[in-house]
Formats: C-alpha cells, structure tokens, sequence
C-alpha cells in the first residue's frame, strides 16, 4: 500500500461525520438505480411468463372474412402461423338459458388459444363432433361449445356465403414497439378492406411480448435525474467541507506532493466511502424491488386479476427470478461513475492550492480580484450574520441551496407517484362506469 493510499485510508477513519453523509447519498443513489429497473423489468418479465402460460398467442384476428379474402391473407408474406375459424351453426335446446355454438377451428387456430383434446383428434368428417364434458352433463346454465370439421361447415353453408375469423402472427417484430407492431396489423387490413372494427390485435399478448420504446426512455430519464441528484448532493458536501481541509492539502503539497497526488488522495478516499455503501445499496435496493413488486402485485384489483395472480405465483414460487446481474452490474457502474463526476471538481480545487495560498484561501476562486470594501454592521444578530456567513462564499451558497432544490423536488417527484398507489383509488378508478343504476319512474294520474 502506497502513501497515498495510506493518507486517504487516514483521512477516511477521520472525517467520520463527511464520509457517513457521503455514504448516505452514495447508498440511496445506488438504491433507487438498483430497485427502479428491478420493478420495471420484473414486471415485464413476470407479464411475458404469465401471458405465454394461459393467453392466446397469436397476435390478430380479422373478423367477417370472406373466403377471398382468406386465401388472399394465407398467401400474404407479411404473416405466419395463419388459421380459420368458423361458427356454422347453434345447437337449439329447450332451456333459453343454455346455449351451445358449433365452432369449426383448424389446428393452428386450436394452437394458438391453447384448446387441447384430452382424448382423440380433430373433427375431420362432416359427421364428426367434439364434446366438452360438460355438454355431456348439461344440468344447468351456461354457454357450451362443440367442436365440428370443415366438411360440415361447408356442408350447411353454401359456397361464398362463408365468414370466417382469421387469426395470424406477424412474422417480422422482432425488436418493433407494440404501437408499431398494431399500426402493421391496421395496415394489412386496410390492404384487404377489412373495416376498423374487425381488426383485433391480441393486446394482452402484445403488451407482454413488445415494449413501447417510451417505457425505456422514461426509465433512462429517471436514472439520469438520479445521477444528478447524486452528483451535486456528493459534490455540494465534499465542495462546504473542502474549506477545513485547504491547510492540509497546503503542507501534503509543502512536503513534495505533486497536484496528480492530491488528486488521486481526493478520488481514493471517495471511492472508499463509495466501496463501503454500494454493496449496502445493491442489497437494499434488490430487497426493496422485489418488497415494491409484491405490493404491486398485490394491488392488482384490475379486469386482468387472474394474470395478476399468474404473476404472484411465479413471482412466490420463483418459477420467474427478478434479479438480473445485468441490472447489478449497470447500477454498480453507474454508482462509481456518479462519485467520480462528483469529485472532478473537488479533485480540482484540491491541486491547486499552494502551500501559501493554504494560508488565506476561503474557497473563492483563486484568480486575484480586486478587493472590495468589506461592509459591516453597528449591531449584531443571528440574522446578520447568517447573512454575513452566507455572502462570504456566494458559489458554495449557491451550490448548497441547487443541490438543496434539486433534491427536494426529485424526493417530492418519487413521493407523488408513490403517493398515487393507493389500493381504494385503484379500485374505483378500475370499477367506475362498468356498473350504471338507473331508476325509471311513472305516476298515474
């Protein structure tokens, strides 16, 4: 171990009350860059699980499509994992509150929604049909579907009378948006005059799979609003306190230290208070992720409960893991970084200052200036000289109270939008206007 190294591991167990500050702003910096990509990514990653165990997997379905138009989009380049589906018939019963579809589904069809048979095939007959257990029974209300061939659908429909529903995949959204990878489907069926109303994206499944490049970008937004939070708050301390430490810096320099040195003295004892809180800061922020997306989770009161409850049990039985290295290694990275731009400047101060200026320097700049008539007062309070203390070094003032600003509005920014996860407000939010109650009166006269 050098002498620098020694002088700053000194300094270190020194400047006990500076470096817990320190580390108390290196260890929230490094929490939220570890806990806020946790939550979003975790969510994410949880969504995409739950989704491929029990959604449908392909990503439209065109109602009301004509036979043309069917061959036309089983040749289309655009898409894959094509299939029919038709509704040729209904079972008519005795009960008006039981109802039984006929439905004719391929096998890509029957794939991509996930109906599996637990014994024999597809229908391939027109006098061929498959029942649920539950047709079987049939002893109270309901809706019920059977399953019947091709051959009977055009059987009882005559030819060009069919209107199907054509489900598909897109074959290129690799690396695409959702909002690009709809106004693709929107496309295609405007190209075979399908109306509006019959394009249907599979937007769960969407939403799952792709990613608005807006949820990125905001995430990159508030990790850089983090970063400078931390910045000035590391600085502004090490900048108020730079003022005690000039006389030593002063006779490190009488003695033969040279400015690279002094320089590396500052960023070493930095980094020490920096090795000691981001480990601390990972942990806490890895626990405090996965607290915040079980809270989440739990507050899940929306029409998607039971992807909701999909995601819980993943998230609890850790079928799905939410701790990604990558996302340790990034907020390690971005911790350190966010320390050594915290002390460029206090790195720079520190080198240069002399052995004689270390006697009168007050942390102003060091550039001679024409010295300005001090004013003072007839009588003395703590006001005054709060004042007094306050305009002797403007720039650390200015720098102190930025820092003081900047940091209070992001904790108020983070406090507001937790603030607004509230389980109640969720709940109506989610329920408002899917219930109406309206009382219709008369009055005979």
């Amino acid at each position: 171990m050098n002498i620098v190294t020694k002088t700053a591991m000194s300094n270190f167990r020194r400047n006990k009350s500076r470096n817990i500050l320190i580390g108390i702003a290196i260890l929230l910096t490094t929490v939220l860059l570890t806990a806020v990509p946790t939550v979003l990514f975790g969510v994410f990653d949880l969504e995409n699980a739950a989704v491929l165990e029990f959604y449908p997997t392909y990503d439209v379905m065109f109602r009301d499509v004509d036979e043309k138009t069917a061959d036309q989009l089983f040749k289309d380049d655009r898409l894959t994992e094509v299939g029919l589906r038709e509704d040729p018939a209904y079972v008519v019963t005795p009960e008006s509150n039981i109802s039984v579809g006929m439905v004719f589904a391929d096998e890509s069809v029957c794939r991509q929604n996930r109906i599996e048979l637990k014994e024999g095939r597809l229908p391939e007959g027109a006098d061929e049909i498959v029942v649920s257990q539950g047709f079987l029974e049939m002893k109270k209300e309901g809706v019920y579907s059977v399953m019947v061939s091709k051959a009977f659908a055009d059987e009882i429909i005559p030819e060009g009378k069919h209107f199907y529903r054509f489900y598909g995949c897109l074959k290129e959204t690799k690396g695409q948006s959702t909002d690009r990878i709809e106004n693709e489907i929107e496309k295609i069926g405007e190209d075979y005059g399908i109306k509006e109303e019959s394009i249907v994206p599979n937007t769960e499944m969407l939403n799952a799979l792709y990613r608005d490049s807006a949820a990125y970008a905001g995430l990159v937004i508030f990790m850089i609003v983090i970063v400078m939070a931390g910045i000035l708050t590391i600085y502004s301390i090490y900048y108020v306190s730079m003022l005690g430490r000039v006389q030593e810096y002063g006779k490190l320099r009488a003695i033969g230290a040279t400015k690279k040195q002094i320089r590396s003295l500052v960023l070493r004892e930095g980094f020490a208070v920096a090795f000691a809180a981001v480990p601390l800061g990972i942990v806490l922020g890895t626990g405090s992720g996965a607290a915040a997306l079980h809270r989440i989770l739990n507050l899940s009161l929306s029409a998607n409960q039971l992807l909701a409850e999909t995601m819980k049990n993943l998230l609890e039985d850790g079928e799905v893991s939410i701790i990604h290295l990558w996302i340790v290694g990034l907020a390690v990275l971005i911790a350190f970084a966010t320390v050594y731009l915290a002390l460029l400047y206090p790195m720079k101060i520190a080198s240069k200052i002399t052995p004689v200026e270390a006697i009168r320097y007050q942390g102003e700049n060091t550039k001679k200036k024409k010295q300005k008539e001090r004013k003072g007062y007839i009588e003395l309070n703590t006001r005054k000289l709060t004042i007094s203390n306050l305009g002797r070094n403007r720039k650390r003032t200015v720098v102190t109270i930025l820092t003081l600003g900047v940091t209070g509005i992001f904790f108020m920014a983070v406090a507001t939008v937790l603030s607004c996860m509230n389980e109640k407000v969720m709940a109506n939010e989610d329920v408002r206007s899917d219930i109406y109650v309206n009382i219709d009166s008369w009055q005979e006269i």
